[in-house]
């Protein structure tokens, strides 16, 4: 098993953490404890995507090292046109008047209004602001003091933040930092050492260990005890599991199941649409009759019924933007 294998398979791992992030938003329950608990566990999918987010930039920055005007303009048109047009219809289908729009479509409303229903596009945004300080920083010879120095501002700042709505977005840049640290063995492909294999298992039981114990309350004793478990357990565990699950999908593309590869990766494609559509539908039709199907199940119909409902329109977003940008781009 080598590092490689997540960068090999880093669109459907971007899939899976996509479609968990899914499930967690979405209105299945369930009466098992462990399906259960893998849906409350949910949030730990942003915290995988922004590592692989990380990683996907490190690769970037290598191809382009010192072009950081391309390099910001690469990763705002990837995100800006799709997020504006879905934006737009959202406020179109929800009524939500001129202010509103220019508030969500800056990102602003996170900040101001305090508004959570697409925090992670006004996250992501001050992320790739910083990235090239941690890309130039990475390659210093003292990068060791500096990431020390990062890890530290943003466990302080999630600590100073954690009262606020806009915790979800600080307690999640210790996560992006790690998969900077982590991208370089990924982008050289590096084996595992041996003694990898015994740590990251005890890394990956401990993590998963603390998570679970965080949500059934064993750590109510201490409130931050309790919210820094919660928020931080999938820093021990989130790259022993990527590994797990590249590990698998190797497994899969070798064994006659590649079907399953190709919806993930389908998925990792389009993930960023799928993120904001899927927020978008839920909130439509949640008063809807859909929402109260006669056959319903734990939720899991209505909840199958928007995710398609999602991913069409997500293609459909991917598809227009892509066209557009290649048009633009054709016409330089």
């Amino acid at each position: 098993m080598n590092y490689g294998l997540i960068s090999k398979y880093r669109k459907e791992l971007m899939g899976l953490a996509t479609l968990w992030i899914v499930l967690l938003h979405g209105t299945a329950w369930f009466s098992s404890f462990l399906m259960g608990e893998i849906k409350a566990s949910g949030y730990c999918g942003v915290d995988g995507f922004l590592f692989l987010s990380a990683v996907g930039l490190y690769f970037s920055w290598q191809n382009h090292p010192e072009d950081i005007r391309s390099f910001y303009c690469r990763r705002f048109i990837r995100i800006m046109p799709a997020y504006l047009i879905i934006v737009a219809i959202r406020c179109v289908m929800e009524n939500t008047g001129k202010r509103y729009f220019v508030l969500l479509s800056t990102t602003l409303s996170f900040w101001i209004l305090d508004d959570l229903s697409m925090w992670f596009i006004a996250g992501i945004v001050i992320l790739y602001i910083l990235s090239p300080l941690f890309l130039k920083t990475l390659e210093s010879e003292k990068r060791t003091v500096w990431y020390t120095c990062f890890f530290l501002l943003a466990f302080l700042s999630g600590l100073i933040m954690r009262e606020t709505p806009q915790n979800l977005f600080f307690v999640r840049i210790p996560s992006f930092l790690l998969g900077f640290l982590f991208a370089k063995r990924i982008y050289e492909k590096q084996p595992l050492k041996s003694y990898e294999y015994g740590l990251f298992s005890v890394l990956f039981i401990l993590g998963i260990t603390l998570l679970v114990c965080s949500h059934i309350g064993i750590f109510d004793f201490s409130i931050l005890f309790s919210w820094a478990t919660r928020w931080y357990s999938a820093l021990l565990f989130e790259v022993p599991l990527m590994l797990y699950i590249s590990a698998g999908l190797d497994f899969m593309s070798t064994h006659h199941m590649k079907v399953l590869l190709k919806l993930a990766s389908f998925i990792g494609e389009v993930s960023l649409e799928t993120y904001l559509w899927y927020e978008v539908l839920l909130r439509f039709f949640r008063e809807s009759k859909l929402a109260r199907l006669p056959f319903e199940y734990h939720g899991v119909v209505y909840s199958l019924i928007i995710l398609a409902m999602t991913i069409v329109l997500a293609y459909a977003v991917h598809l227009l933007v892509k066209k557009w940008i290649m048009e633009k781009l054709s016409g330089i």
